[in-house]
C-alpha cells in the first residue's frame, strides 16, 4: 500500500537474487514475510527513482499483515513506485518461491488476474484511480497493463536492496527517514594543503550521496586541534578551511566550520 507525495526522480539500479535470511524459500500470501518484501519493493522502487522515502512501515495487525509506505516524489514518478510491491512479489513468482493463500503454487493466469488484484490500492495509484467496473473487477486489459509494467520494473530493481529492506521491517516493523551529520576533517601533511583535485572528489562523494537520496543535515569541516602522533600533519588556515566551505555552497547543504585553536 503506497501513500505518496511530491518530489524527484532517477535511473533503475541493477538486479541481483533475493535472499533474505528467513525469508528465503517459499513465500505465501497473508504472511507478514510477503508484507515485509511487498512494501521494500516500494522502498527499492523509490529509492531507484531517486525519490525520498519518508517511511515504510508493517502492521502485523489481527487480520492478514499488512503496509504502508510514504515517499516524496515527483508526478510522473507515482506510477512507476506504485508498481514496487507487485515488482517483488513477480520476481518471487518467477523464482518459484510464491504462493497463495492455501499453499497452492500460482499459475500465470492466477498472477495477472488474482495476485495483481490483491494491490488494489497500487493498482489505483497506478492508474490514477479506482477504475473496478460494477462487478468489483479491474478490466482485463488493465490486469494486463499492470503486470507487464510491474515485470519491466522487476528486471531493473535492486533487489539486494529489496533483501536488506525486508529484513530490516520484519525485525522492526518500521523504518523512517533520518538526516545525518557528515563530519570531515582536512590538513597540511608536510606543509601541503589539500589540492583542488582532493577538494573536487570530496564535493563529487557529497553529490553523490545526495543524488542517491541521503538526506544531509550539515556538513562539519574541522582541521588539526591538537598535537598528533605524526608531526607531518598541522592544521589548516582558517582562510584554507573557508576555501574548502566555499567549494560546497552549490550542494545547498548547511556548512560549519570549526577552526584551529593553534591558529589562534
Amino acid at each position: 500500500m503506497m501513500h505518496l507525495e511530491g518530489l524527484a526522480n532517477g535511473p533503475p539500479m541493477p538486479a541481483e537474487p533475493i535472499d533474505v535470511g528467513r525469508l528465503a524459500g517459499p513465500i505465501r500470501y497473508g504472511t507478514i514475510e510477503l508484507a515485509c518484501l511487498h512494501e521494500a519493493g516500494h522502498v527499492a522502487a523509490a529509492f531507484a527513482a531517486r525519490a525520498r522515502v519518508l517511511r515504510a512501515e508493517i502492521d502485523p495487525g489481527s487480520g492478514p499483515p499488512g503496509g504502508r509506505t510514504r515517499v516524496a516524489l515527483a508526478p510522473q514518478q507515482r506510477s512507476t513506485i506504485a508498481l514496487g510491491g507487485f515488482a517483488v512479489e513477480l520476481q518471487l513468482w518467477r523464482d518459484g518461491r510464491l504462493k497463495w493463500f492455501d499453499g497452492s503454487w500460482l499459475s500465470d493466469a492466477d498472477m495477472r488476474r488474482g495476485a495483481a488484484r490483491s494491490a488494489q490500492d497500487d493498482r489505483a495509484m497506478y492508474f490514477g484511480g479506482d477504475l473496478r467496473t460494477p462487478d468489483g473487477r479491474w478490466p482485463a486489459h488493465m490486469d494486463d497493463t499492470f503486470f507487464r509494467a510491474a515485470d519491466e520494473l522487476r528486471a531493473g530493481l535492486d533487489l539486494g536492496f529489496v533483501q536488506r529492506a525486508a529484513g530490516a521491517l520484519l525485525t522492526k516493523l518500521s523504518l523512517r527517514e533520518r538526516e545525518i551529520v557528515i563530519q570531515s576533517m582536512f590538513l597540511r601533511f608536510d606543509g601541503k594543503p589539500p589540492g583542488d583535485d582532493e577538494i573536487d572528489a570530496y564535493t563529487g562523494l557529497l553529490r553523490t550521496l545526495l543524488a542517491e537520496g541521503c538526506r544531509i543535515k550539515a556538513v562539519h569541516l574541522y582541521t588539526v586541534a591538537r598535537s598528533v602522533a605524526d608531526a607531518r600533519a598541522t592544521a589548516l588556515s582558517d582562510a584554507e578551511l573557508d576555501h574548502i566551505a566555499s567549494r560546497l555552497a552549490d550542494l545547498n547543504v548547511p556548512v560549519e566550520k570549526f577552526y584551529s585553536p593553534t591558529n589562534r
